[in-house]
């Protein structure tokens, strides 16, 4: 229609931010948001992970597409296991586990994450969403480990040792 001058555009492609950088340094601009690399749904596991969300839940609440971006995802029986991977994340499940009220494991008498359980406490789910728990943690992985599992107030222990690599890889969203 004409209403804008493609020529006086300027050629900016690609996930590179540095002709933008230039662009805001030769127009004054010296406060910006970091420039990063885009929109998450292009990240393709994250898309994965929201595929897999909406096939399971059939709607994406604020509060999912939050943990969604946080931590190790699995699924067991339909079931979704989350898994911290370093201390930020696992005071961010903890926080939600507690203000949601939602199961959570964690590895007794080791470093470890902090490991969610969205949906129930079947006894043999925990008991794989502990194996899991164990084997992001600090536990040596061929003996029998004592997992915590903390919901609505009680508190239970399973005794496990560590899920193997290839048994992992299968529950992985």
């Amino acid at each position: 229609m004409g209403w804008v001058d493609r020529e006086r555009l300027f050629a900016i492609r690609g996930r590179r931010r540095t002709p933008q950088i230039e662009l805001a340094a030769k127009l004054g601009i010296k406060e910006y948001p970091n420039p990063s690399g885009g929109c998450l749904l292009t990240d393709p596991s994250f898309a994965r992970r929201v595929r897999d969300h909406l096939k399971h839940e059939g709607r994406l609440s604020l509060d999912d597409a939050f943990l969604l971006m946080i931590g190790r995802h699995f699924r067991i029986d339909g079931t979704k296991i989350i898994v911290g991977r370093n201390r930020d994340e696992n005071n961010r499940l903890l926080a939600v586990a507690e203000s949601r009220q939602i199961p959570y494991l964690m590895v007794k008498d080791y470093k470890g994450p902090v490991a969610l359980i969205m949906d129930g406490e079947n006894p043999s789910l925990v008991k794989r969403a502990a194996s899991i728990t164990v084997r992001y943690s600090d536990a040596p992985k061929n003996i029998h480990v004592n997992v915590i599992c903390k919901f609505a107030g009680k508190e239970d222990e399973v005794t496990v040792t560590a899920m193997s690599d290839e048994q992992i890889e299968r529950l992985r969203v």
